[in-house]
């Protein structure tokens, strides 16, 4: 298989899974970055605020604005750090577990796919993916386009 041929595979990849977690954004009415904020609260637990725009490689204000309407919703809220009041914590509620389903059945529907293929390629396979991620990963920090330096 040549380079072109994976990079061609990545992106059919790439899109399916988009699509498929876009019909199931639309069903939720929720935005890709909300899903993603509240994918990552819900792993992590609390962060702040200023952390989370770094990650998602916003700007403080755009991250502002999207927990704002996540928070109207009550699928997630703000607490003041009690010795910093400057400092503002963000937590996924309850409520917003139920969104998590998403991530859940597209992990089940990938976990079926995946048990069709032998043990040794999947090792492989994820050598090879983990090792393209790094190095897409390493060329985005480097080239700190939004001039913010990315936390891992």
């Amino acid at each position: 298989m040549t380079e072109e041929q994976v990079i061609g595979s990545l992106n059919n990849l790439a899109y399916e899974i988009m699509a498929y977690r876009e019909r199931q954004l639309k069903t939720e009415n929720i935005s890709f970055s909300g899903m993603v904020l509240l994918s990552y609260l819900g792993k992590r637990g609390p962060q702040k605020l200023s952390v989370l725009a770094a990650r998602m490689g916003q700007t403080k204000s755009s991250m502002t604005y999207l927990v704002d309407s996540l928070e109207a919703r009550e699928l997630l809220k703000r607490e003041y750090d009690e010795n910093d009041r400057r400092v503002t914590w963000v937590k996924a509620t309850e409520r917003s577990l139920s969104m998590f389903t998403i991530h859940d059945r597209f992990e089940t529907i990938m976990e079926k796919a995946l048990s069709k293929i032998d043990h040794k390629k999947l090792i492989a396979a994820s050598e090879v993916i983990d090792s393209i991620a790094a190095s897409i990963n390493s060329e985005r920090t480097r080239n700190d386009w939004n001039g913010r330096t990315e936390i891992r």
